[in-house]
């Protein structure tokens, strides 16, 4: 699955950027430039509408609610004079794990917005997110994936557990020719599952290859693991700020000589974060495929 550059919420209005840049890395005028945005399944969203923008500034288009309605990975093409100068993906999810607010009202060192502004919250809500998912093997709250199986009689294995519903399905030749698709109703006969599976009557032996969109994940995520993503956020913005006792310090002593402690670090012994309380609520919540007899 491939990773997506910005990140949406369904059902909310969401600005669309596009940023050309020359060898130096700094930014370069595209003159005119158009946007045209698909969902997963092909269908138009947006179709060579112009951007706002001017000079060396940033493109944008803004997408509004009913556009952005459905959990989806939109692909967006940025193009001047005819030509697609850039190709990038949005993730539109179900809901984010937690607000700005309730970032701020959890940990309090967050509450000053001068410091902490809502964009550098964003970036790092982000990385957070996509780390716990990794770790943990599982989404917690809705997404959208699109993956492409062998054919096969039996169920398709996903890469992610809690497939939540399939929303299309194409069969495909050797060649990449799609050679049929299901019907709505074909998907919505498609039963979720807790699992990886996704299981069909009859199976999914048409043609070569099956590419599914199917949106999968929890509804929320548990509030441990949501406090300890807040806990992790807070790492990430204010890394490197602070004193007193580090507090990836699971012991500590002192004696004349000072004191020494005994500390987490990441990648030795099952570590995730240097937090002790994060790592146990991502050990708790990781998936494990289970076994087949």
């Amino acid at each position: 699955m491939q990773v997506a550059d910005q990140r949406a919420v369904a059902g909310a209005p969401f600005t669309l950027t596009w940023q050309l840049v020359g060898a130096d890395g700094e930014p370069v005028d595209p003159g005119t430039v158009l946007v045209t945005v698909r969902g997963s399944d092909g269908t138009a969203v947006v179709t060579g509408q112009a951007t706002t923008g001017t000079g060396t500034g940033p493109r944008q288009y803004v997408l509004t609610a009913a556009q952005t309605r459905q959990i989806d990975v939109l692909s967006v093409d940025w193009t001047v004079g005819g030509d697609v100068y850039a190709s990038r993906l949005v993730d539109v999810v179900g809901r984010l794990w937690f607000t700005n607010a309730e970032l701020r009202a959890a940990e309090t060192a967050m509450a000053a917005a001068v410091n902490f502004t809502p964009a550098a919250i964003s970036t790092a809500r982000e990385q957070v997110e996509a780390k716990i998912e990794q770790w943990c093997g599982q989404a917690f709250v809705p997404r959208f994936a699109v993956e492409t199986f062998a054919a096969t009689s039996g169920p398709l294995l996903a890469s992610v557990p809690t497939v939540r519903r399939v929303r299309w399905a194409e069969f495909l030749a050797d060649d990449g020719t799609v050679l049929s698709t299901l019907t709505p109703a074909e998907c919505a006969a498609v039963p979720g599952s807790d699992n990886t599976t996704i299981t069909r009557s009859g199976g999914w032996s048409t043609g070569a290859r099956v590419r599914v969109g199917y949106e999968h994940g929890q509804n929320v995520p548990p509030p441990g693991l949501k406090a300890a993503a807040m806990r992790l956020c807070r790492e990430v913005l204010a890394k490197g700020k602070g004193g007193g006792l580090p507090e990836n310090a699971i012991s500590y002593s002192s004696s004349e000589l000072g004191w020494s402690a005994v500390l987490v670090t990441p990648g030795v012994r099952g570590a995730h974060t240097t937090i002790p309380e994060v790592n146990e609520q991502i050990d708790a919540n990781t998936f494990s495929v289970p076994g087949i007899a």
